[in-house]
């Protein structure tokens, strides 16, 4: 990493003038301690919202407020309006909001979705259209929320590569590696503070009778008091358009330009054989997540460790990525920085395919340990193995969150827009499917009464196991073994510099230079990072 850059990022008490707004465009351009001040308020205050989101998320399935039925319900509405808001309306809403308002429009409707907790647990009457209403407005937050955060971040990375003196893409990777500690270490804080306050009673509970109403109150007040934060952001000055979205509505139908931009998504996955090969990590990581969230902690957790661990289990997941994005995305600056030694692009490029390899294999393991060991005491449902479960799954997300979405920013260079288009429809539609699959069969898939040795299906269970919902998990490993063959594939793709179907068969012969230029990922997120997990 060159002595520069490393003296901006630790020169972090160079003043910055009071009115950061007021300073902003070309008679005055700002310095890098400046540019790496604001990138880190935008990415402290854009992750205590979205850490109050994903707490809620992760354990609405298992919320007594809510139950499994409603809570399945609010997530597949939410990863529902995410994918389709993503798909056809985030490039013109954020066209007209521009990329720091919309970034605090998105935090601002996130605040229905928490805020919605907060109505259903004080007025129990109205939960069910509540919860529908948030479910709905959070999917629609998150669906252009990412797509104003991935410009906003990749022009804050532009104009600090320029004034710190790197190049790009030095500065994407680096500010990835930033961004995900306040990003998934806000998400445990919040994922513990749901049991910590929100039991009270229990060996790990703060005791305080109010706590598991007061909380939806501190998720909601920290969810405003982000969306305030975020107004202390510079108005990056924004690349030129191509075209006005307004013309364009002035004289098309609304349902013209969204089919437009649903095909321009659709497009790379048709005419670059690398995508089909990609999607199954998005898709295992999708299935995965819902698996461990509407099943694993909604019910076999609470069956064999008891009511109130749900968001210490799910912030084991959270921390361990969180502690692995940062090395993941910033394996030469930590090289450097403890041992001197710079690693060879190479190097590099080796050490995140291996993780290519490893993150899948995990999402399989999280399906396959419960189906081979059994859901009961001397397999998986004890403290052992339940908390190897959520780290197997950390793992797998932290490889999604940085490698993976590098990757993408390598592969799909030429269009990073539709790559990482194609890559929140993937995981998001997978996360849907499979939390509408749980709504849909509440009653014949696993629930509670089932870990007590009630009838399941055309067998008794064992006493003292719980199912391992096999449908769901061979699901998980299906996608995750594709996820390893198709990285391979792609990569040799790559390698070769095929970007269309026509260069697969010989017909074009490809221009490798550009095909193997990284270029800055529009969206470094879930998005969903709920992933999606989101966010997840």
């Amino acid at each position: 990493m060159p002595a520069n850059e490393r003296q901006h990022i630790k020169d972090l008490s160079y003043p910055v003038s009071p009115d950061m707004d007021s300073q902003v465009g070309p008679d005055r351009p700002h310095t890098a301690s400046e540019l790496f001040r604001n990138f880190m308020i935008m990415s402290t205050c854009f992750s205590i919202n979205h850490g109050t989101v994903t707490a809620m998320l992760a354990l609405a399935t298992s919320n007594p407020n809510l139950g499994g039925n409603l809570g399945n319900l609010q997530n597949g509405l939410l990863y529902g309006c995410y994918t389709i808001t993503a798909l056809c309306f985030a490039k013109i809403i954020v066209y007209y909001t521009g990329y720091k308002n919309g970034i605090i429009a998105g935090l601002s409707v996130y605040v229905i979705y928490v805020a919605s907790f907060l109505v259903a647990d004080k007025a129990p009457s109205v939960k069910w259209p509540a919860c529908i209403f948030g479910g709905c407005m959070g999917g629609i937050a998150a669906g252009f929320l990412w797509t104003a955060q991935g410009a906003y971040f990749s022009r804050n990375a532009a104009l600090y590569a320029e004034a710190a003196g790197i190049s790009k893409e030095q500065a994407t990777l680096t500010f990835a590696g930033w961004f995900a500690l306040p990003y998934l270490g806000f998400e445990v804080v919040f994922k513990l503070l749901q049991s910590y306050i929100g039991l009270d009673s229990g060996p790990l509970s703060a005791g305080w009778a109010q706590g598991k109403n007061f909380i939806y109150v501190i998720n909601t007040i920290c969810a405003v008091l982000a969306v305030f934060g975020c107004l202390r952001i510079m108005p990056l000055k924004e690349d030129d358009k191509e075209e006005d979205p307004g013309q364009m509505a002035a004289r098309e139908p609304l349902l013209t330009i969204m089919t437009r931009q649903a095909l321009a998504a659709s497009k790379l996955f048709i005419t670059d054989p690398k995508m089909p090969l990609m999607m199954s990590m998005n898709i295992a990581f999708g299935v995965t997540a819902a698996y461990i969230n509407s099943y694993t902690t909604s019910v076999v957790a609470t069956h064999f460790l008891g009511s109130g661990y749900a968001g210490y289990l799910a912030a084991i997941t959270a921390g361990v990525a969180a502690l692995l994005s940062f090395p993941l995305t910033n394996l030469g600056l930590i090289t450097s920085g403890l041992c001197g030694m710079e690693l060879s692009k190479e190097t590099e490029k080796s050490f995140k395919r291996s993780a290519m390899v490893v993150g899948p294999i995990c999402f399989a393991l999280v399906s396959l340990l419960p189906i081979i060991m059994g859901y009961k005491s001397s397999g998986i449902g004890n403290w052992g193995g339940l908390v190897l479960l959520y780290v197997l799954q950390g793992v797998g997300r932290g490889v999604w969150e940085a490698t993976n979405k590098a990757i993408f920013a390598d592969y799909f260079a030429y269009d990073t827009v539709g790559g990482f288009s194609n890559m929140i429809i993937q995981n998001g539609g997978a996360s849907t499917v499979c939390f509408f699959i749980d709504l849909k069969t509440v009653g014949l898939e696993p629930v509670g009464k089932d870990c007590t040795c009630s009838e399941w299906g055309s067998k008794k269970c064992i006493q003292g196991s719980c199912p391992a919902y096999s449908a769901m998990g061979w699901a998980g490993i299906a996608f995750s073994v594709l996820a390893v063959l198709g990285f391979v594939l792609a990569t040799m793709l790559h390698q070769r510099g095929i970007k269309n179907w026509d260069g697969l068969l010989g017909r074009i012969p490809e221009d490798k230079d550009k095909q193997g230029e990284l270029h800055e990922p529009l969206a470094l997120e879930e998005g969903d990072y709920e992933g999606h997990e989101n966010q997840k």
